[in-house]
């Protein structure tokens, strides 16, 4: 096999694996067989960032994976620029998913809590696994343009998160972001960090292509 089949066989792989691992974690919550002692289940799950990205990066990595099988097939390394960068923004939205766990969630509700049963797909492997294929082996160039999409995802749920939290009092405010006025901190940082992550990601991507 050439280097090109080589690394889309390997992002086939892991591609694969993240759409195999979104969808049983999300039927998990909805099968009493598996849901019996999470404390989060059912329908509730897609007010979460975790679960929102993790089926925006599914979805682009089974959109990528087709063109994997035809990169093998025909010894190519041929990806549409939209699905090139659908699967970086996809990536980077569970890059803030992962960050957030660690950095945040796992310190102030419990690593143990943050990793336990479908969380550890959700908020390490799937993450680690978009991050790994998208910069290791889906290798065409991004243009430094594509960087500012991947603060969209993040821009929508924080508008979305606030008006459900503080406008229509519907959603528990189940991240902590508005204890303390963090809400403009939350509106602020959330958007330069995650365009830290795109660009950390995007000089990652382009050097293992050069």
């Amino acid at each position: 096999m050439s280097k090109i089949q080589i690394l889309n066989l390997l992002a086939l792989l892991a591609n694969l694996a993240i759409v195999g691992f979104t969808v049983f974690s999300v039927l998990a919550c909805f099968i009493k067989r598996f849901n019996e002692k999470m404390e989060i289940k059912g329908k509730v799950i897609f007010v979460f960032f975790t679960t929102d990205s993790n089926i925006l990066v599914a979805i682009s990595s089974l959109i990528m994976l087709c063109f994997n099988i035809n990169n093998i097939v025909n010894n190519i390394n041929y990806f549409p620029r939209f699905v090139l960068v659908f699967k970086y923004v996809a990536t980077i939205a569970v890059m803030v998913t992962m960050m957030t766990v660690l950095l945040f969630l796992g310190p102030t509700q419990g690593y143990k809590k943050m990793f336990e049963s479908i969380n550890i797909f959700m908020h390490l492997i799937t993450p680690l696994l978009a991050i790994i294929s998208f910069s290791f082996f889906e290798l065409n160039s991004l243009v430094f343009t594509d960087t500012f999409y991947v603060i969209i995802p993040v821009i929508i749920y924080a508008i979305i998160y606030i008006i459900m939290v503080l406008v229509k009092k519907k959603w528990e405010d189940f991240y902590g972001f508005t204890m303390k006025n963090l809400t403009v901190l939350f509106m602020v940082m959330f958007p330069v960090v995650t365009y830290g992550f795109g660009i950390l990601i995007y000089l990652l991507h382009n050097s293992m292509i050069a």
